[in-house]
C-alpha cells in the first residue's frame, strides 16, 4: 500500500534454513556458539515492513518487524524469545530479535 505522504506498507517474503553439526553449533549463519543441541531449522513466512520514500532521493527508510509463518525448529528455540507466540510450527514471532532497521537506494 503506498500513501501520498511517501510512506508504504509492504510484505517482504522470508526464507532461511540452518544446519546444525553434531555438536550443536551452527554451521551456516552468524551465531557459531549456539550452546544447545539444536535440530536443523527451516523458516518461510513473511515479515511487515513500513518504508519511507524521503522526498526527491531515490533512498527510502525501512522498519522491519515481526515474523508470521512456519518455523521448524526446537520448541526451546522458540521458548528463548521473550513476544514468540507458538511453540509448534506456526508461530508469531514479536522479538526483538525480529527487529530490522535500514534504508536502500533505488537506482
Amino acid at each position: 500500500m503506498r500513501f501520498a505522504s511517501g510512506l508504504r506498507l509492504i510484505a517482504e517474503a522470508h526464507a532461511t534454513f540452518n544446519t546444525y553439526d553434531s555438536n550443536g553449533y551452527l554451521i551456516n549463519g552468524y551465531n557459531n556458539t549456539y550452546p544447545y543441541k539444536h535440530t536443523d531449522m527451516t523458516e518461510v513466512g513473511f515479515t511487515p515492513c513500513i518504508a519511507y520514500r524521503i522526498a526527491n532521493s531515490p533512498v527510502d527508510l525501512k522498519l522491519r518487524y515481526l515474523f508470521i509463518g512456519f518455523n521448524h525448529s526446537e520448541c526451546s528455540y522458540k521458548a528463548e524469545a521473550p513476544g514468540c507466540f507458538g511453540r509448534g510450527n506456526w508461530i508469531i514471532d514479536a522479538s526483538l530479535r525480529r527487529l530490522e532497521i535500514g534504508a536502500s537506494i533505488t537506482f
